[in-house]
């Protein structure tokens, strides 16, 4: 479990670099529902061959009006995502 990253890019590239010390090959993402989609493009991007498991029971899930916010947070988080990837 990654305590230090700050962001999910940074989060990913840690795990990365951990798979790489023990030779791990593969990797399960645990997080909301509405950030798996952008996580598992990250870590496809860093060479990591993952899956998505959505936290189901997360407040910000399970909460109608956190899940509206965090759901349109990451519609924008993943077209600055892909912007970003262009340059």
């Amino acid at each position: 479990l990654d305590t230090e990253s700050r962001s999910t890019i940074e989060s990913i590239q840690r795990a990365g670099s951990t798979m790489q010390e023990h030779d791990w090959n593969t990797a399960i993402i645990v997080s909301d529902p509405f950030h798996i989609y952008r996580a598992l493009m990250m870590a496809r991007d860093e060479g990591i061959r993952a899956w998505g498991s959505p936290a189901l029971d997360s407040p910000t899930y399970t909460i109608p009006r956190l899940r509206y916010y965090y759901t349109l947070r990451e519609v924008l988080a993943i077209a600055h995502y892909q912007f970003t990837r262009l340059f």
